[in-house]
């Protein structure tokens, strides 16, 4: 990131909040930006942003005042420098954890307890980043984004977002719904036909589905849907069983020219249509293929790709440089690798890279990527769905916590918002007692779930919080009762254990800060 006078900004340069007006900031190569490049003029403007103090009031904008170490200390780039660098220590600097209402010392404690999992090979690395009160509390970045190349963690490594891209995917269909191009009650057979006669498997041979799906239900995970096997793993039940050719013909249209292939979101939908259901619409949750279908909707009504809507309405809009369907070449130095933990007893815990650690066969490299848009995270065996960086996404994030605003620029509603972070299983499903998992008191929004208050409640949850995470160690939360936003990645596919020991530690050290400052 290169520090720019007002003059010299481009299309992709970013406005920081909490700078003065004509600083901006844009995302380009360190190779191509190093020190010895940048005018005297600028030089010295850095080292006058260098000596602001940060505002005092940080309620007015969420990000403002807050900015990445990478971005003030402009300089050139460190290639495979060996990790426990002072990257935390630089970025603690730029937090402001008093103002956040967080407790430092039991945030330290929470940060070495994540320390450990990279230390013991659990985890290549870790971000840990916590916005609350208007202001960045807490971000700390540990370990490696990848492994192999000893590319160091920090908030601009391009992580894969999996199921988060359903998040982004919700939001653009938020403002399909504010500008009347759809409704959450409309049959899915209206966008695509081939919805129109879908089946159901049941123990008594498949039958026609009592109710036609509709969008509600594609979003909330009741349509019956389901998901197949990931990863390349094989089938565990008759319900991913019944996906496994589908996989097999989507991951031909990466490279191949095999007529099987399946080639298009449109084809994609309409071979799914073809699927027994697992349950009839509208009967119980399970998670599926829901939001891909969605994304085709979404290029139907307004007649445009998903990519284009995105960006459009929402990735654009709040100036998510790095967040797409795909990653150009010149951001190879920071992509993150992609890993699953091997354990087994009496041995030390192994990583294994599941992506291609080369820049020419990376499935998220552009010209290597599937040419079907998942907006629901993967179609196929592995790949798929939207790319991102801890700071893009916590923008994402912020956003939604401001109830559709972020530096002046409204993404959505207010109204908005609240119908896509509320529990709409009840609507869906037109039961009281159907949860997520199973667990009581887990709801589910158009955005991921939905704690609401209920006496079995995980005691780990808190009502009126909402969240969600994807595959490879991404997961999120915001409570606006706390008013905050969590975010962390650990790149480790499946990994839940990260978000909960941060989620826990977070909500420890606010308890921890109130009962200092109250006594």
């Amino acid at each position: 990131m290169v520090l720019m006078d007002e003059e010299m900004v481009a299309a992709d340069s970013v406005r920081i909040p909490g700078l003065p007006a004509t600083c901006f900031v844009k995302v380009r190569s360190f190779e191509r930006r190093t020190m010895g490049r940048i005018s005297r003029r600028l030089r010295k403007k850095v080292r006058k942003i260098k000596k602001i103090a940060p505002p005092r009031d940080g309620s007015k904008l969420a990000l403002r005042g807050q900015v990445s170490s990478a971005t003030v200390k402009v300089k050139a780039r460190r290639v495979a420098t060996p990790v426990r660098s002072n990257l935390r220590e630089d970025h603690a600097m730029q937090c402001r954890p008093e103002v956040a209402g967080l407790d430092v010392e039991v945030m330290k404690e929470t940060d070495e307890a994540l320390h450990q999992k990279v230390v013991k090979g659990e985890v290549p690395g870790v971000i840990s980043m916590v916005f609350r009160r208007g202001v960045l509390g807490h971000l700390d970045c540990f370990g490696f984004a990848d492994l192999e190349r000893k590319v160091e963690m920090k908030p601009d490594s391009i992580v894969r977002l999996y199921s988060m891209t359903k998040c982004i995917v919700s939001a653009a269909l938020g403002v399909c719904l504010e500008e009347c191009l759809l409704s959450l009650d409309d049959h899915v057979s209206k966008y695509i036909p081939a919805f129109a006669n879908v089946q159901v498997s049941t123990e008594d041979g498949i039958v026609a589905a009592r109710k036609p799906i509709t969008v509600l239900h594609l979003l909330t995970h009741t349509s019956g849907i389901g998901y197949g096997p990931m990863l390349g793993e094989e089938p565990s039940c008759d319900g991913e069983e019944r996906f496994k050719e589908l996989i097999i013909r989507t991951g031909l249209s990466r490279k191949s020219s095999d007529p099987r292939a399946v080639c298009t979101l449109e084809q994609w939908c309409n071979e799914l249509a073809a699927i027994p259901l697992q349950h009839h619409p509208g009967d119980e949750w399970l998670y599926g293929y829901g939001h891909d279908v969605i994304g085709r909707i979404i290029e139907v009504a307004t007649s445009q790709t998903l990519e284009q809507v995105i960006r459009s309405k929402v990735t654009g809009p709040l100036k998510m440089v790095d967040t797409s369907f795909e990653i150009s070449a010149d951001k190879w130095f920071r992509t993150s690798g992609m890993y699953r933990l091997e354990e087994e007893e009496g041995k030390d815990p192994k990583l294994l890279r599941l992506d291609s650690p080369s820049i020419e066969s990376n499935e998220w490299i552009a010209g290597n990527t599937s040419p079907i848009l998942a907006g629901g995270g993967s179609v196929d065996a592995m790949t798929g769905g939207m790319v991102s960086t801890a700071r893009d996404y916590s923008r994402f994030l912020l956003m939604l916590l401001r109830k559709g605003e972020l530096d002046g620029i409204r993404v959505l509603k207010p109204e908005t918002v609240e119908l896509l972070s509320s529990n709409l299983l009840p609507r869906a499903t037109g039961k009281d007692d159907v949860w997520a998992f199973g667990s009581p008191g887990v709801g589910f929004g158009l955005l991921g779930s939905v704690s609401v208050q209920h006496p079995e409640l995980d005691e780990a949850l808190r009502p009126g919080e909402y969240g969600w995470g994807g595959m490879a160690g991404t997961a999120w939360t915001n409570d606006p009762q706390e008013d905050f936003v969590l975010l962390s990645f650990s790149l480790v596919a499946f990994d839940l254990s990260t978000e909960e020991v941060f989620r826990a530690g977070v909500r420890k050290s606010i308890a921890s800060f109130n009962s200092r400052t109250c006594a």
